[in-house]
């Protein structure tokens, strides 16, 4: 209730963190500079409860801060669903590094922007190396002509994914086979804006079958 903290001193209210940056909010609201930052405390029944929070300080003819306004919105569900998107991203994360195929991420014009650790092991290559490259630049050059055109026909729609066989070459020249499986990704307004896949090394698959 209002009249629960009429008189109180604010300190007397955000108890959790206002010890970690006391210091810095009254350096800027003393110094007459506005402080906006997220304050989490605990509400009179114990639940946390985060506040989006700004403070503007008064300033007397002396150029002192006398008192204080503090604008404050209730962000506690917002950072709930962060603090939830963070877990999600981070099992994700997990989970595609510890695979054994590649999961790999294109621009529309073939450049790699993303791609896990499984890329080292079968093309040899860091991944630095492959971030902002084609991905052309690592296909043989026996299979350029038809993994262009696939990518080309998947970027302007005329398939809807892609899977198929391919060659690579590996770091130290060693030749390798491919199996490669794209599809778009597209936004709300249906613009593509990009083009993930993976790719899993099949060579000793291969050879068994010549052999």
């Amino acid at each position: 209730e209002k009249e629960e903290i009429i008189g109180l001193h604010f300190t007397q209210i955000y108890l959790v963190e206002l010890k970690e940056f006391a210091h810095e909010l009254w350096n800027t609201i003393n110094s007459g500079n506005i402080w906006k930052g997220e304050i989490r405390n605990k509400r009179k029944d114990k639940k946390e409860q985060w506040m989006d929070t700004t403070i503007y300080p008064f300033i007397n003819e002396k150029g002192k801060a006398y008192k204080y306004l503090s604008i404050q919105f209730d962000i506690t569900e917002k950072k709930k669903i962060e603090a939830k998107a963070y877990k999600y991203e981070n099992q994700y994360y997990t989970l595609v590094n510890d695979l054994d195929e590649v999961v790999f991420q294109l621009s529309l014009q073939g450049d790699f922007q993303f791609i896990n650790p499984a890329w080292e092991k079968i093309t040899g290559y860091s991944i630095d190396e492959a971030i902002g490259k084609n991905f052309l630049q690592f296909t043989h050059s026996s299979r350029l002509a038809d993994n262009k055109k696939l990518f080309e026909d998947l970027v302007n729609r005329k398939i809807d994914k892609l899977s198929h066989v391919s060659e690579y070459l590996r770091k130290d020249q060693h030749r390798i086979w491919i199996e490669i499986s794209a599809r778009l990704i597209t936004s709300a307004s249906d613009n593509t804006v990009s083009i993930t896949g993976t790719i899993r090394d099949i060579t000793e698959k291969i050879s068994n079958q010549e052999k």
